[in-house]
């Protein structure tokens, strides 16, 4: 299946400019983050400036589509543009959209008490940057929690909205009772999860609980046990599958589902393997979806295979425009890792000849 991206551009007043497509612009989507609440965090791209209008402070739209409707993936301002005069393609960064709440000051002197949330909702509506939206009652829901009155003393919205989100913290529901909220209900001993507030892809302002996700697998398609562990959203975008071959017997392949837990192998994000000698997956996400790099701590100290997150050798004889396109964005990176730890022995997924008489 063939997904298409294209970018949407505002004036920083509003006032729509244009769209821009592959097809205009060479346009390589580098990465987008979102939070597991859904709240845009950063986009990076690569376009041709000769052939587009993008600017800073412009405000920008990210959307996908298969074959059908357009869906909106990431909102935000751009901070980074490239040089406007330039033939050779750009790079290009924005952040989401909530960073504009920090830049507009809260003059009243006094914000009334009352439930948390819709307090919020109600100086959103005081505060709101341009092509940002709320709706109280699909986004901002009650809470329950009550607070008193608030004096802002001429602080920023985005840091009334940090210290409003701050009062409705995660807890335990105590025995005996129950907590209901957005239409759910937790029983006791059941975890709430703290309030998060940002804005979303389609520029709608939210502060709120996340709900958990259901995860539907199916054990005989996939020919696999499923361990199920408790996770977030970003766990699950973010989680390499590993494919084994069962000896290429009737029975056919196995797939397995590490979970991020929050470790590192050197400055890297990692899950450890369950192998001996030690091995760490790595996640190096660019070339392909879901592509890892493996860390394996041989007799001889370690071996970090990066696959094709690199070019060959990690050699410099691309242009860094294409690298990035075709493999993702890690050479760089890789390339520092390379000179801050000269003993850990790096390899590609593809190596120069004379790599292999001098490495048997």
């Amino acid at each position: 299946m063939s997904v298409q991206w294209k970018i949407l551009v505002w004036e920083p007043d509003g006032t729509p400019r244009n769209d821009v497509t592959v097809a205009d612009a060479v346009f390589s989507l580098e990465s987008f983050s979102v939070s597991p609440a859904g709240s845009c965090q950063e986009a990076n791209w690569m376009m041709l400036p000769s052939a587009v209008n993008v600017r800073a402070r412009d405000i920008i739209q990210l959307q996908t589509s298969a074959g059908g409707a357009w869906t909106p993936r990431f909102k935000g301002t751009v901070v980074m543009a490239g040089n406007p005069r330039s033939s050779e393609v750009q790079s290009y960064r924005a952040v989401g959209l909530k960073q504009r709440f920090y830049e507009r000051v809260c003059t009243q002197a006094r914000v009334p008490g009352g439930d948390v949330a819709t307090g919020m909702a109600a100086n959103a509506y005081l505060g709101l940057p341009t092509l940002v939206g709320v709706n109280p009652g699909l986004n901002a829901p009650a809470v329950t929690f009550q607070l008193g009155d608030r004096f802002p003393a001429l602080e920023s919205y985005g840091e009334l909205f940090d210290a409003l989100a701050a009062t409705v913290g995660q807890f335990i529901v105590p025995a005996g009772t129950s907590y209901v909220y957005d239409g759910v209900t937790y029983t006791a001993g059941q975890t709430v999860p703290a309030v998060e507030w940002g804005v979303d892809a389609t520029g709608q302002a939210f502060f709120r609980r996340p709900h958990a996700a259901a995860v539907n697998v199916s054990e005989v398609d996939t020919n696999a046990r499923v361990e199920w562990v408790p996770t977030n959203a970003e766990n699950v975008v973010d989680a390499p599958v590993l494919v084994y071959a069962s000896g290429m017997v009737a029975d056919g392949w196995r797939e397995y589902l590490y979970h991020e837990g929050g470790e590192n192998w050197f400055d890297f994000r990692a899950i450890r393997l369950p192998f001996e000698p030690e091995m760490w997956l790595i996640p190096l996400f660019g070339h392909s979806r879901g592509h890892c790099g493996v860390a394996i701590h041989t007799e001889t100290g370690w071996l970090f295979h990066v696959g094709d997150a690199a070019p060959i050798g990690l050699d410099e004889y691309a242009p860094r425009w294409l690298v990035s396109l075709a493999l993702g964005p890690h050479a760089p990176r890789l390339r520092q890792f390379r000179r801050d730890h000269p003993d850990v022995r790096i390899t590609t997924g593809h190596m120069w000849l004379d790599f292999f008489p001098a490495n048997r």
